[in-house]
């Protein structure tokens, strides 16, 4: 199938109508999380290395969480990993504001047993089967000059593991975590063709809404929730 790219502008405007509609930010990040989760499992090994035979090889993953919307599906992934006995530790910036999904989110997970951390000092030491990045914003274009931006970024660079990214803005930075693997939202953003497999995952917004935007919309999901694009 081919599955066209669409700009941030467009997009918005999508995710706004459905938001008008009843499909809440909350509920957002249940979907997207889901999805990462559920993605995070399967490039962790999957059965393989989840089930109660090998309960001591069990993943490690390293969540990045950002103040914005991404950063509250980032946590809301964390809490679905941890409930499926994975090791988690959420990177967790002392942030001057938080949005209320992202506070919600954050005080699920409180209830899990993840590791929530502001100083990249306290993340995992040895070996990390996966970190799942989501500091990057589609509008807040300071984040990178903010001091715990650098700090996470060179960590995460050093430890060598494979990124997982959520919902990234297109435009490239240098100074950013580099990714093996992207998951778009919805729609397809256009991304600069820096090496990365892009995926997306269905947010279940009603094909009228799609309408109401000047898409016209087949889903190309079918029986999944996360499918790869290919180039």
């Amino acid at each position: 199938l081919v599955v066209p790219c669409v700009g941030y502008d467009l997009r918005s405007r999508l995710i706004e109508a459905a938001q008008e509609a009843g499909l809440t930010p909350g509920r957002q990040a249940e979907m997207v999380g889901r999805s990462a989760a559920e993605m995070a499992l399967q490039l962790c090994g999957g059965s393989h290395r989840l089930n109660p035979r090998n309960a001591h090889q069990r993943p490690v993953v390293v969540i990045l969480v950002g103040p914005h919307l991404q950063g509250a599906q980032a946590a809301n992934a964390a809490r679905q990993l941890a409930s499926h006995n994975v090791h988690v530790t959420v990177y967790k910036p002392n942030y001057l504001k938080v949005l209320p999904e992202l506070e919600d989110e954050l005080k699920l997970l409180s209830f899990s047993q993840t590791k929530i951390t502001s100083n990249t000092k306290e993340l995992p030491s040895g070996p990390v089967d996966l970190i799942v990045s989501a500091i990057d914003s589609h509008t807040q274009s300071n984040l990178p000059s903010l001091s715990w931006y650098s700090a996470i970024t060179q960590w995460a660079n050093a430890s060598k593991a494979p990124v997982l990214k959520l919902d990234p803005p297109t435009a490239s930075n240098p100074d950013t975590i580099s990714a093996k693997w992207l998951l778009g939202v919805a729609l397809p953003l256009a991304t600069p063709p820096n090496g990365s497999q892009v995926y997306l995952c269905d947010l279940g917004i009603p094909k009228k809404i799609y309408k109401q935007v000047g898409i016209r919309y087949i889903s190309p999901f079918e029986h999944k929730y996360v499918i790869p694009l290919h180039p």
